[in-house]
């Protein structure tokens, strides 16, 4: 596509490892060859059900993926997890050699990449990590984290997230080795 950009989305379900895998590609290949984009950035604000694409905004995000490809750089927009809200200001991105989206919805939502890989790994183990990064990143109750799982994390992730892996050019377990994983990766799509 133009100026060579190559859009890898990177999806699965929360706790996968899509966020660990990305940024070992990054640091493979480079800051000024790569850049990472989360879904996460693109949540609309508060919401009943933040695991559901309506509360986020993909048109927005495959806009700035075809202007990422058109070589121009995009303002992201950054959420803060402890307000629920958009900042008032975004994060500038300039087009790179790869550009990693990273969002449990990304394969679904996305038409706009040039391949696609879904994370898999066993509903425990994902929620075991998702458990850790709400309370230590996000200051958030083992029983919030509980509840928000059982009510919307898990019938979402069976709704919108494990369908996806159906259009994935590359499966891979989100429990291997996160070196190999993401030497895969750039392997597979010669990045």
């Amino acid at each position: 596509m133009e100026q060579g950009c190559k859009i890898i989305a990177i999806g699965g379900g929360s706790g996968s490892g899509k966020s660990v895998i990305s940024n070992a590609i990054l640091n493979k290949l480079g800051k000024e060859n790569c850049s990472i984009i989360s879904q996460d950035s693109y949540y609309f604000g508060p919401t009943e059900n933040y695991d559901h694409p309506k509360a986020i905004e993909f048109s927005l995000l495959a806009e700035h993926l075809d202007e990422l490809k058109r070589g121009r750089g995009v303002e992201i927009p950054c959420y803060d997890f402890s307000t629920h809200k958009r900042m008032k200001s975004g994060q500038n991105i300039t087009a790179s050699k790869v550009i990693l989206v990273d969002g449990t919805m990304v394969l679904k939502q996305l038409d706009n990449c040039h391949a696609k890989v879904f994370v898999s790994v066993p509903d425990e183990v994902r929620l075991e990590r998702r458990m850790a990064r709400d309370i230590e990143e996000r200051g958030r109750t083992k029983e919030g984290v509980l509840e928000q799982w059982n009510s919307q994390v898990a019938p979402m992730h069976e709704e919108f997230v494990e369908v996806s892996k159906e259009g994935a050019d590359l499966l891979l377990s989100g429990e291997d080795d996160i070196e190999e994983n993401a030497q895969r990766i750039i392997s597979t799509f010669e990045l």
